[in-house]
């Protein structure tokens, strides 16, 4: 089992050797730009990627708002935010927002779909219920109106200097709803492979998924979530930095349909570290008051 050490103790060790460090971390301070930071301020080599990337894809409401404004022909889901000390009136003008409607309750900076929950009546009781629960994790609570259509994930890979579309995967669950028990529990999710696919609609996710990549300086992998309606209107949902890699998870499937292996993934990103432009943080400059 190995001894167990401090975080100080352990950074100190990966400084000190200089090994390459593939990093695992999921969730909070594993992809919200923490150990980013850490990473990029003690100059430790890995995959840990940019603070700016990561901290904005885990900003699930600030992902949307960038690819929003780069205008790639997505439709916007309807969304509403609320802090977690928000007052009453906030709170009303939600359920004016929503009523009647479907729509999704979701922490705004937590992964793997974590006290996500899909409801057909929003009261006042569930509204609060949901904030109480997401205040001790999140400091923030996304309202999505809830979209039917199917829900299509989009791997991508960086060799070296070109982003490469990986092949897409429809999630196929029971009830439409793709939340945490479908996604970890067996038999809790469909998966439906596309390789080398002439839908129309499907040539666009990887488009667009390669156009969100490039902007965002993402760090050798990501994956990129959407729902597509019946009429084929493509509506982005979120990024994931750090996608899950067990044996179950969509991102190693879609590695292995594209010739990939885990093993080739660490090696890639070997790579890329060694051949990324440093951007020079040292400027002089004159002050004379």
């Amino acid at each position: 089992t190995g001894t167990k050490i401090s975080k100080l103790q352990m950074l100190s060790d990966i400084k000190k050797k200089q090994y390459f460090t593939f990093s695992l971390l999921h969730g909070n301070e594993g992809e919200n730009g923490a150990y980013q930071g850490i990473s990029e301020v003690l100059d430790i080599p890995g995959n840990f990627g940019s603070v700016y990337a990561s901290s904005i894809a885990m900003n699930k409401w600030g992902q949307a708002a960038v690819v929003e404004k780069l205008n790639l022909g997505l439709s916007s889901v309807k969304t509403m935010i609320l802090s977690t000390h928000c007052k009453s009136q906030e709170v009303d003008l939600v359920l004016e927002a929503f009523q009647g409607k479907t729509c999704i309750l979701k922490p705004n900076s937590m992964g793997a779909s974590l006290l996500t929950s899909k409801i057909t009546n929003l009261t006042k009781d569930v509204l609060l219920h949901s904030l109480r629960l997401v205040s001790d994790f999140d400091t923030h609570l996304l309202i999505q109106e809830y979209i039917e259509g199917r829900e299509f994930t989009c791997g991508c890979l960086r060799i070296k200097n070109k982003v490469i579309s990986l092949p897409i995967i429809e999630a196929v669950t029971k009830n439409a709803f793709l939340g945490h028990d479908e996604k970890h529990l067996t038999n809790g999710v469909e998966i439906v492979l596309y390789k080398n696919s002439s839908i129309t609609f499907l040539t666009t996710i990887q488009e667009v998924s390669i156009k969100i990549f490039d902007f965002m300086d993402y760090c050798d992998i990501c994956r990129l979530d959407y729902i597509v309606t019946q009429d084929e209107q493509i509506f982005f949902l979120e990024a994931n930095t750090l996608p899950g890699l067990m044996t179950g998870s969509s991102y190693p499937r879609m590695l292995r349909e594209a010739g990939y292996t885990i093993t080739n993934l660490i090696e890639i990103s070997i790579l890329n570290y060694h051949n990324k432009k440093r951007v020079n943080k040292k400027l002089r400059y004159l002050i004379e008051h």
